[in-house]
């Protein structure tokens, strides 16, 4: 999932794929475990287990427990808090407890103790256990995981264990048991685990069965299933009345209903009397994530920052929440600029000390043109925020987080309650567009994303602005639009032997895509008719696919702030195209050289707190000037140059 203005919560790729197909084909040799001493050799793209991983015994009964302990190693600073458990063909997550130093992750030694319910529900024979660490690379800027060998990829820690019967037999005692009378265990489950994949935040999955099955001679009655684990699975009924006759079977329904994008886990073990044996358990996993948007990539389009001065004005971003949770801290950008106040004008950023900014969390009045309440959830003070010339994108904190519900609309509303509003305050900034459009953002409703300002209460709408801030929730949940500067001034010109490309790499699952949209303009410095070539191809070079926008698709515009006038043009693809989870691609952009586009890059927030998905983090934009023999990251303006935390103005149609 990848989009502005979508919920997040970290969490790392399990390579399934790579494990499945490794153990598959290479045999693995036992370690000693209570040495913990590393297999020889190492079976391909599997680090040294030890010390990292490691498990109590290498083989245990069904009736047994046994634990697995993951310790980071030295200067390794995090073990991810999933771990992996083979079941046949199919791999089964289960959480470590361990200190969640960040979302997901233990910092400190974790542990998964499997019980005898989870003993039994695997099968008896060897299973394989993986678990991943991670390094932090403080030159790269990135983690890095066993073998580090790039940013973000490395190799899983693999362990194995035995699972035995838990037959015990004594030499000296014999029991004689008659076929009919001698049962090990009166019922079972078949599957014994569930597995519902990815399923969107708050939108209940489709039902799924496990058959429980009475195989003894005898009637038993069921004495019902208790859910255990995560609260998001749910028992929706079943055809078992309350017993089952020697023989028969009934069917068990269960449906997850996600409340936060993360990997869960959850069991309902079934009690019965009547019969031998002991209760039965399914498992059940599945991992939320968040919507998938209809679009992949940045989605938004702007010519420059705009700002709203919170002097003798109030200023109100609405959203609609993406979670059900505690609204902890929210980030906003202030350009805070010293002038000489009063009198001020509309182009003045900030007065005096920049007075105190009264920040509150507000309710919608749910009327159709969606004012505030005034209703305060949470508040904080920004006071004297002002330091002269400095960007100020300062992370306010409410000490009593407001309660918010996922899909409902609330208000971000900033007051000064200096004495001197006119001669203290500071602006909020947002992305301006020239041209006013509805929707202002062609992936965002203007209902869940607006700019109000105004005296005495925000009642004018700002048409031409996107609201820009971050929001983080007690669950870990991140929503906003994290896209800020706009480097319109030295906008790389896409003619001739200059184009343009956003090169990417698919993360959160495939995307099939049917057309990719554009937002940029045609260059004032020479208007031809032109068209632009717009090509998707491999990271390889090869090519998908490659057609034209016609040139009086996207207005003419200036590379200043005098008429930016940039529009949306799209080109449809002949035939539904996949972007492949993991591989890369380019978006290439060209144009003949009696006309000359111009495509503005949008900097992400990413220095300054924001993190995906507020901003498109699966690639970045390059231009290049001798038709793509060589590529460069955008220049910022005011000199620093080859930045890789810009993007085109862009986004695919799924």
């Amino acid at each position: 999932m990848t989009g502005t203005f979508v919920s997040y919560k970290r969490w790392s790729v399990a390579l399934f794929l790579i494990l499945s197909a490794v153990l598959g084909v290479v045999g693995m040799i036992a370690p000693a475990y209570a040495a913990c001493s590393n297999p020889a050799p190492l079976p391909t793209s599997f680090a040294a287990p030890c010390p990292v991983w490691s498990p109590s015994a290498s083989s245990v009964p069904q009736s047994g427990t046994l634990t697995l302990t993951a310790s980071p190693q030295p200067g390794t600073d995090y073990i991810l808090t999933t771990a992996y458990i083979s079941q046949g063909t199919a791999w089964n997550p289960y959480t470590l407890l361990g200190n969640n130093a960040v979302p997901n992750y233990s910092s400190s030694a974790a542990s998964l103790t499997l019980s005898s319910a989870q003993l039994s529900s695997l099968s008896l024979g060897t299973h394989y256990a993986v678990v991943w660490d991670w390094l932090w690379d403080s030159t790269a800027q990135c983690y890095k995981g066993p073998g580090l060998n790039q940013c973000n990829t490395g190799t899983w820690r693999v362990q194995s264990f035995t699972v035995t019967a838990s037959y015990a037999y004594s030499q000296s005692t014999y029991y004689v048991y008659s076929q009919s009378a001698y049962v090990t265990a009166s019922l079972t489950v078949s599957p014994s685990t569930l597995n519902f994949g990815n399923q969107p935040v708050g939108i209940q999955s489709a039902s799924q069965s496990s058959i429980l099955k009475n195989v003894s001679t005898v009637a038993v009655t069921w004495a019902g299933g208790t859910m255990t684990g995560s609260a998001d699975f749910l028992y929706i009924g079943d055809n078992c009345g309350t017993g089952l006759a020697a023989g028969a079977s009934c069917t068990l329904n269960y449906a997850f209903k996600p409340s936060v994008a993360a990997i869960e886990t959850g069991a309902n073990v079934i009690s019965f009397s009547g019969g031998t044996g002991g209760p039965v358990t399914v498992n059940l996993t599945g991992k939320g994530i968040n919507p998938i948007p209809a679009y992949y990539g940045p989605g938004i389009g702007a010519d420059s920052l705009n700002n709203h001065q919170v002097a003798d004005n109030d200023v109100d971003n609405r959203f609609r929440a993406a979670t059900t949770s505690a609204l902890n801290s929210l980030i906003s950008y202030n350009i805070a600029v010293i002038h000489s106040c009063p009198p001020i004008s509309g182009g003045t950023y900030g007065c005096g000390t920049g007075g105190t900014m009264h920040i509150c969390i507000q309710t919608d009045d749910g009327t159709a043109s969606h004012h505030t309440t005034g209703t305060n959830l949470a508040c904080t003070d920004d006071v004297q925020p002002i330091t002269n010339n400095a960007p100020k994108l300062r992370t306010e904190t409410f000490s009593s987080p407001a309660s918010l519900t996922a899909g409902v609309l609330y208000h971000i509303h900033w007051h000064n309650t200096d004495p001197n509003p006119t001669s203290n305050f500071v602006s909020v900034d947002d992305e301006y567009t020239f041209d006013a459009t509805v929707p202002r953002q062609p992936t965002i409703s203007d209902t869940d994303l607006e700019v109000r300002s105004g005296q005495n209460g925000p009642d004018t709408v700002a048409t031409h602005d996107t609201p820009l801030f971050q929001l983080t929730y007690a669950n870990g949940v991140k929503q906003g639009q994290g896209y800020m500067e706009n480097w319109f001034s030295n906008a790389p010109l896409i003619s001739g032997a200059q184009t343009v490309r956003e090169q990417f790499t698919v993360s959160g699952g495939d995307r099939v895509v049917s057309s990719v949209s554009l937002h940029m303009k045609r260059d004032s410095s020479n208007t031809g008719s032109g068209p632009l070539t717009v090509r998707l191809e491999t990271g390889a070079g090869a090519l998908i696919e490659q057609g034209t926008i016609p040139a009086n698709t996207f207005p003419v515009g200036t590379r200043d702030a005098s008429a930016y006038h940039a529009g949306w043009g799209t080109y449809t693809f002949t035939t539904p195209r996949t972007l492949t989870n993991g591989q890369s691609y380019h978006l290439v952009l060209s144009a003949p050289s009696d006309t000359v586009f111009c495509m503005q890059a949008m900097e992400r927030g990413n220095n300054y707190g924001f993190v995906v998905p507020t901003f498109f983090g699966d690639g970045y934009g390059q231009y290049s000037i001798n038709s793509g023999s060589t590529w460069s990251g955008f220049d910022q303006m005011g000199g620093g140059t080859n930045f890789t935390n810009a993007d085109m103005q862009f986004y695919f149609t799924l």
